[in-house]
């Protein structure tokens, strides 16, 4: 005969309690329900389940149960802890594993904090997916894993209290932000702005706004809002500016475009276009994009007004006894009295193109680019190359040994001493210099003033990178001084 179900008995049970000899008060419908649902979790191998059942019956007021129930419940306990027993006997060399791991991950100090607290959080899933014990040694296995946990999870515990400081700190940057742009919104005078300066502190607060993105979450939605809120006001001041110094410039634009078609004679009309050159270099701030635009319609102008006075130029007859130019790629000798007005030249030019690698207004450094003294084309290209590069974005910086091979060569041409590292290199030099003149029977030609120019060419046509060491400038500023000293 087969032995009942352990629902069945259950149901069993519950009619025979209520019979004659029945002992103590009849079971509610709701421990008997418990009762079946714990049999039915046993049948279906779901210990967990058996388990919270389990529980909810002892902590019942009418526990011990009347007899038969007693006994019924007494045997669906064995069949469950004959379960408990099999599964720990299948999980105990897991759950050791585990402790084993999470030691291990403890040991890993060069994993980063994230990474590490996502393998900790891994390793727990890992140990509830095994379910729970009551037993003693699983109770120490828990405590081992626990105790590895905590220390592992230490470092992680500091990291993210200091991204939360961290957090803080940028929530607090971006509220002086907001409040700055708000005094400018309710305290400026609007009639003695200074526009240029108004349009670079924006620029200022947009970049560090952007430095301090990581807040809180929960105060990000406030803070974008404040923040637009703020700046709205001041960009839309600046936007009227910007629009009213555009329409300056396209009537500059126009009255260039009237000079060239006017009978002017060509002195008077390059006056007038470099008046107009001048006021076009006065007007504020624009936007960038739009300015280009109308720097390019604006040089057409000029261009066409300065090409039409060179082609005069070129069709006038020659003046008997007055001396022709020499090409302007092809200097002549530079003279002790030119050196100073060269390296002015030189350093203005290099100073434009600094102004330009750091955002500058690209039409007003053209327009100074047009009024410095003429370089001839040799000297000139390599720094127009530069200026070309920083006005398309392109920059291209220095690196060191280029720097320090000029430096060297500027020191041989000043005679000064190098530094000692910088010994191999100038032997070199040095080498190849006596082996030119020697061995090839090329002998220098040029004066100390045009070696002097050649190597200022090719100095300023550099661009210094933020990370350059600063000994390469004051090594070649040293040459360079003396030598324009010697020159005077």
């Amino acid at each position: 005969m087969t032995e009942p179900s352990g629902s069945a008995t259950a149901s069993t049970a519950a009619t025979d309690q209520s019979g004659p000899g029945k002992k103590g008060k009849a079971l509610t419908p709701v421990a008997l329900s418990v009762l079946a649902a714990l049999a039915a979790a046993l049948n279906s191998g779901n210990i967990r389940q058996a388990q919270r059942q389990k529980t909810i019956l002892l902590k019942r007021q009418d526990y011990p149960f009347p007899s038969p129930v007693q006994e019924e419940f007494l045997r669906l306990d064995a069949r469950l802890r004959e379960l408990e027993d099999w599964q720990r006997f299948a999980t105990l060399p897991k759950q050791i594993e585990l402790c084993e791991k999470m030691e291990n991950l403890d040991r890993q100090m060069q994993i980063h904090p994230l990474e590490k607290a996502q393998a900790i959080k891994e390793l727990q899933s890992a140990w509830r997916a095994l379910g729970p014990s009551n037993a003693r040694e699983v109770h120490k296995l828990w405590q081992r894993f626990s105790a590895a946990g905590d220390r592992a999870y230490a470092p992680c515990s500091q990291y993210f209290d200091q991204q939360n400081a961290q957090r803080q700190q940028h929530l607090l940057e971006r509220i002086r932000i907001c409040e700055t742009l708000e005094q400018y919104s309710a305290k400026y005078d609007w009639s003695t702005v200074n526009w240029q300066g108004l349009s670079q502190e924006v620029k200022r607060a947009k970049t560090q706004w952007k430095q301090f993105s990581d807040i809180p979450h929960a105060s990000r939605r406030e803070m974008n809002k404040r923040f637009s809120s703020a700046l709205s006001l001041v960009d839309e001041k600046l936007d009227s500016e910007q629009a009213r110094n555009h329409e300056f410039k396209r009537a500059c634009i126009q009255e260039v475009s009237e000079l060239l078609e006017s009978n002017e004679a060509m002195p008077q009309l390059i006056r007038a276009v470099k008046t107009v050159q001048q006021r076009w270099k006065q007007i504020g701030i624009t936007n960038r994009s739009t300015d280009q635009k109308l720097w390019k319609a604006f040089r057409k102008q000029c261009d066409a007004i300065f090409a039409r006075r060179d082609a005069e130029k070129k069709s006038a007859p020659a003046i008997p006894g007055q001396p022709t130019e020499k090409p302007s790629g092809e200097p002549g000798p530079v003279h002790a009295h030119e050196v100073s007005a060269l390296s002015g030249a030189f350093k203005a030019r290099a100073k434009l193109c600094d102004q330009l690698e750091l955002g500058g207004d690209v039409s007003q450094i053209e327009i100074a680019w047009r009024q410095q003294a003429s370089l001839p084309e040799r000297w000139e290209k390599p720094l127009l190359e530069r200026k070309k590069r920083a006005s398309t974005g392109r920059t291209v910086y220095a690196h060191c040994n280029d720097l320090e091979e000029l430096c060297v060569r500027i020191e041989l041409l000043a005679e000064l001493t190098s530094p000692e590292v910088s010994s191999p290199l100038r032997l070199k030099l040095q080498v190849e210099r006596l082996e030119r003149q020697f061995a090839k029977g090329q002998r220098e030609v040029n004066s100390r003033a045009d070696r002097l120019a050649d190597l200022q060419s090719a100095w300023y046509s550099l661009s210094p990178g933020e990370q350059t060491d600063p000994s390469y400038h004051l090594r070649f500023s040293r040459a360079e001084t003396l030598l324009e000293s010697a020159s005077s």
